[in-house]
């Protein structure tokens, strides 16, 4: 997996978030990520689903899989580059990307 530049205290992440993030990084070589407190109480799903926000300066991505749930910022991306990257994949997987 390539070097990706992390922001924060800690790098796990939950596997939907660790294959996007590959996939963003072969794409795009400038973005950085910081990720948050994965949730893994209590997280009733439908589908496994990535929804996306635009912040001040940042996209928040939100990751919702199985019993796990993690919000992740990502920074110097696009609204539209990151649609742009991952819906392929998420079409492919069958994944929501709201």
């Amino acid at each position: 997996m390539p070097k990706i530049k992390v922001r924060g205290d800690h790098t796990s992440l939950i596997d939907l978030a660790e294959e996007i993030l590959y996939i963003l990084k072969k794409k795009d070589k400038d973005f950085s990520y910081s990720p948050g407190i994965i949730i893994r109480k209590n997280i009733k799903i439908k589908e496994v689903s990535i929804k996306i926000v635009e912040d001040t300066g940042s996209l928040q991505i939100t990751f919702l899989m199985r019993n796990s749930k993690q919000i992740v910022r990502i920074y110097n991306l696009s609204k539209t580059d990151f649609l742009k990257y991952a819906k392929e994949y998420c079409d492919g997987k069958q994944i929501s990307l709201k």
